[in-house]
């Protein structure tokens, strides 16, 4: 569990959107995304429980690039609705 006072401020700053790029399950990352204050999380999709708003599926193409072009894309959506 990650401590000290720069987790604890980026915590507590209510971010507009909190986008966390690691492919893997990484937990201190995850740990310090759910005691996020952030409006919306975003992440890569993992099974199990999750504290993101939209998880993007990698599926087998388990790259940071790939993630931030399909990100972009559903971003582009919520921005721009049809």
């Amino acid at each position: 569990i990650p401590k000290n006072s720069a987790v604890d401020k980026f915590t507590d700053e209510p971010f507009d959107m909190l986008i966390n790029c690691s492919i893997v399950n990484y937990f201190p990352l995850e740990y310090i995304a759910r005691l996020s204050r952030a409006k919306c999380k975003v992440g890569v999709l993992h099974d199990g429980d999750s504290c993101y708003d939209l998880m993007i599926d990698v599926g087998k193409q388990k790259t940071v690039k790939y993630f931030l072009e399909n990100l972009k894309l559903y971003l582009a959506d919520l921005r721009h609705p049809e």
